[in-house]
């Protein structure tokens, strides 16, 4: 292998390096923005589960509408 070889070949090593770095960054940043996301999701859920226990238990403390009242 000649001298020019080598150079041609460090140069398309670099420029691979440099690719891959840019592509790992771009990575990072959209499993970042994936796991905001998520984060946020679960504390909407954790959210609505709680209003949706509340409403539970205020309906089970009425009595169901079909049942018939204690004089009959």
């Amino acid at each position: 292998m000649n001298e020019e070889e080598l150079v041609s070949r460090l140069e398309n090593l670099e420029m691979r390096s440099a690719w891959q770095d840019e592509m790992l960054d771009s990575l990072n940043k959209t499993v970042h923005r994936q796991m905001e996301i998520l984060n946020l999701q679960q504390e909407q859920l954790r959210y609505l589960y709680s209003k949706m226990i509340n409403v539970a238990g205020a309906y089970d403390e009425v009595p169901p509408a079909n049942d018939k009242p204690p004089h009959y």
